[in-house]
């Protein structure tokens, strides 16, 4: 429980750094900081294709998925594969001009393309079932050979997305470029309310593990 507290908290602390605490991206400052603007390629004529939706951007996320119900009754999904590529090409425009971004992280809100089948319907894109294969993912149910609830599912950043990006800029580097980088598209509202709800949660359950081990070692 003091395990999952910490992880909440600092799930919820580094949301509010994109937010609240970090201040704004300027090309002489070093340390951590946040960029707001445009999402353009570093590099124009090296651009991705989505697997599914062959989509062209610069940079995507492509997950397989299995929903799985929990105990309480809400839904968790168990990630099958998970795969992400044009991290490296991935840059933002902001008003103090273009700034290069080197990624640990995308934390993206937008499905940009899903496609799915369950008991009752199949998939609609044939290129599905290709995906599926290569990942040697069965369709059915080893033991009921019903057909399983499997979920495809693209993220893009697309040139001219609204993006904000939280990294560490250090002076010897010879072009802007935040290292070790936290990359969304979510608005900003959004941010901060999962983020406190994160952060409320997690301290609520550090102090619960906390009480729980004294208890324990009494």
């Amino acid at each position: 429980m003091a395990l999952i507290g910490v992880g909440a908290c600092y799930i919820g602390f580094r949301g509010l750094q994109l937010t609240v605490f970090a201040p704004n991206y300027h090309p002489r400052r070093k340390g951590r900081m946040i960029a707001k603007g445009k999402a353009c390629a570093t590099h124009p004529n090296e651009v991705q294709t989505t697997p599914l939706s062959q989509m062209p951007c610069i940079a995507y996320e492509f997950f397989i998925l299995e929903p799985r119900n929990s105990h309480k009754g809400s839904t968790s999904y168990a990630f099958l594969h998970q795969q992400s590529q044009g991290q490296w090409n991935l840059s933002v425009q902001t008003p103090r001009g273009q700034v290069q971004i080197k990624p640990s992280e995308l934390d993206l809100d937008h499905i940009h393309f899903e496609d799915r089948q369950d008991l009752w319907n199949e998939f609609t894109e044939t290129r599905s079932l290709s995906l599926l294969s290569e990942q040697e993912i069965t369709l059915k149910h080893k033991l009921t050979g019903t057909r399983r609830t499997l979920i495809l599912r693209e993220k893009v950043i697309r040139n001219g997305d609204a993006i904000r990006v939280l990294g560490r800029q250090k002076h010897n580097n010879r072009l802007p470029l935040l290292e070790d980088a936290i990359v969304t598209d979510k608005p900003i509202s959004r941010v901060i309310l999962e983020s406190s709800l994160a952060l409320v949660a997690g301290v609520f359950a550090l102090g619960l593990g906390i009480n729980l081990i004294n208890y324990a070692f009494r």
